[in-house]
């Protein structure tokens, strides 16, 4: 399990440098996803009340709220990459792109890996990120991370949504870990918006 924390933390990490990155020294800017535009765990009590007082976040956070993926949507920040005949992390190219050419995608982790998915293909996504509540909000390297708990039929399983200038800029699932687990695989003490005491 502790293998699976610390990958996941590297993921998230490899995910968010590899979009400053781009935003940066390439020119690259995120786009607007309109398609056109130290101790114990907390408890996976959801956090109270949804109003960060930051208008960028809680936007967001409203957006997950609403249950409707297209909602969501409409807040991701696209970069862009470049895409692959055989992709591993990179999207794969459509059938009129050569490889290597620049297309917008998110970066998604996934437990041990991560990927940048295209918007037409995330829809199965959106569906997992609004079936969740609010867990807590964390400041976290000039970004905001919002933590939300999703139930299934088994245990609550977290899912982190990394915004940075009013997009979401990286989704993040954990191995299968809850939102509290989450909050120290990626060492988040800055609580903005935390979760409530048990």
């Amino acid at each position: 399990m502790k293998r699976n924390v610390a990958l996941l933390a590297a993921v998230g990490i490899v995910a968010f440098a590899i979009v400053a990155c781009d935003r940066g020294e390439n020119g690259g800017t995120p786009t607007a996803t309109a398609p056109v535009e130290p101790g114990s765990t907390p408890s996976e009590t959801p956090a109270s009340g949804a109003d960060t007082g930051i208008p960028a976040v809680d936007a967001v956070i409203d957006a997950v709220h609403s249950g409707d993926p297209e909602a969501v949507r409409t807040s991701l920040g696209f970069v862009s990459v470049p895409c692959a005949e055989q992709p591993e992390d990179l999207p794969l190219c459509g059938d009129v792109e050569e490889p290597g050419t620049r297309v917008e995608a998110l970066p998604v982790a996934n437990c041990e890996s991560s990927s940048f998915v295209r918007p037409g293909d995330l829809d199965q996504t959106l569906r997992s990120v609004v079936d969740s509540e609010l867990y807590a909000v964390y400041r976290n390297r000039g970004q905001y991370v919002a933590l939300f708990s999703r139930s299934t039929s088994e245990e609550d399983l977290g899912l982190a949504l990394t915004i940075d200038e009013g997009h979401v800029v990286l989704i993040t699932f954990g191995c299968a870990q809850t939102a509290g687990e989450m909050v120290e695989a990626f060492e988040l003490e800055d609580a903005v918006l935390p979760p409530l005491e048990p």
